[in-house]
């Protein structure tokens, strides 16, 4: 987890550069951002909204390429920041969303989707001066810690109602796998309706990783793409085995809206 996150951090940065080389073969006083030190937007605070996509990096995960990515879901956040200088920034960040994670091998089956709403305190470290006094990208990196209050279901049972059982083989079938069973055991397919509530309330203390980009577009507003990978002290399968604490991922796209103005 440690080692995607700093692999996207290093790409981010590498698009960074690209973008400010070509931002400085541009001539013009007004193009690109300005310093901190002389934009005017920073002395107000800076309001974002994004969307985008989750991805579950816990242990409830099948032995498989990708498999995270076949638990994507969709989230929506929305952040206040108030920058503190050229470097720092402090952001309060709002986040509603979903989750999944699957594990099905031959000896275990467990699925989950859980609802999240959570919100943190991030401080972040901004690298606007380091590509120059104008550019038309700005990179930047935060930390902090938060509270998520999730909710988890399980598809436990199919669209006819009945419940899966797991037998050696890898299938799922109607009936335990027994010496003694009624008739021909049938094998059940997954409808991926997660009905049944496993946890109704569950929370926990979480700790945001970002890495993102923002990319000039007018002096009051902005565009950006960032990721986000949240770590957890808590599961959201706590039935499940493995003792790890669960992990996601907020891939998104943002809009900056500025409360200040440039200077004239």
């Amino acid at each position: 987890m440690y080692r995607g996150f700093r692999t996207l951090t290093c790409c981010l940065l590498s698009l960074a550069a690209a973008f400010s080389g070509f931002s400085q073969s541009k001539k013009g006083e007004d193009e690109g951002m300005n310093t901190p030190a002389e934009d005017e937007r920073y002395a107000w605070p800076v309001i974002s909204v994004g969307a985008g996509a989750t991805f579950y990096t816990g242990g409830i995960r099948s032995p498989r390429d990708l498999a995270k990515f076949s638990g994507a879901r969709w989230g929506v956040n929305a952040q206040v920041e108030q920058r503190f200088g050229k470097y720092i920034g402090a952001k309060a960040n709002v986040f509603y969303g979903f989750t999944a994670g699957e594990r099905h091998t031959f000896t275990q089956f467990d699925n989950f989707q859980a609802r999240l709403a959570g919100a943190d305190l991030r401080f972040a470290f901004h690298f606007d001066h380091i590509l120059g006094k104008k550019q038309l990208v700005a990179p930047f990196l935060a930390v902090g810690v938060g509270y998520l209050n999730y909710r988890t279901k399980s598809d436990l049972k199919d669209s006819q109602g009945t419940a899966y059982h797991l037998w050696d083989d890898g299938s799922l079938r109607d009936q335990p796998q027994d010496v003694q069973t009624n008739g021909d055991p049938k094998k059940l397919r997954r409808d991926f309706t997660y009905e049944t509530v496993i946890t109704p309330s569950g929370n926990a203390i979480t700790f945001p990783l970002e890495a993102g980009l923002r990319f000039k577009m007018h002096n009051f507003w902005d565009f950006g793409l960032g990721y986000t990978h949240t770590f957890m002290l808590g599961r959201f399968m706590s039935s499940a085995s493995g003792a790890k604490p669960d992990s996601y991922g907020y891939a998104s796209a943002t809009v900056y809206w500025y409360l200040g103005q440039l200077k004239k």
